[in-house]
């Protein structure tokens, strides 16, 4: 055995162990990055269906109220007549 070549070996050995573990950091790293961006979006899909929810009562309300307007006129024609 070339004892010339052990610390070689030992030098990849141990790359290898810094490369797994720069590996295992930067997975740490993008997971928590998708953890922020999928609550992000989580966040931002809740605000777009509260809009839409609003969108819909706010339409909802004015259809209500042309109506109300509608009867009032018809009763207001009854009651002249």
């Amino acid at each position: 055995m070339d004892l010339m070549k052990i610390p070689a070996r030992l030098f990849y050995i141990i790359g290898a162990d810094n490369l797994e573990q720069e590996c295992q950091n930067a997975a740490l790293k993008l997971e928590t990055t998708l953890v922020e961006t999928v609550g992000n979006n989580i966040e931002n899909i809740l605000q777009k269906t509260h809009v839409i929810a609003l969108i819909e009562l706010i339409s909802n309300i004015l259809i209500s109220i042309d109506i109300l307007q509608n009867e009032m006129q018809s009763f207001e024609t009854r009651i002249k007549d």
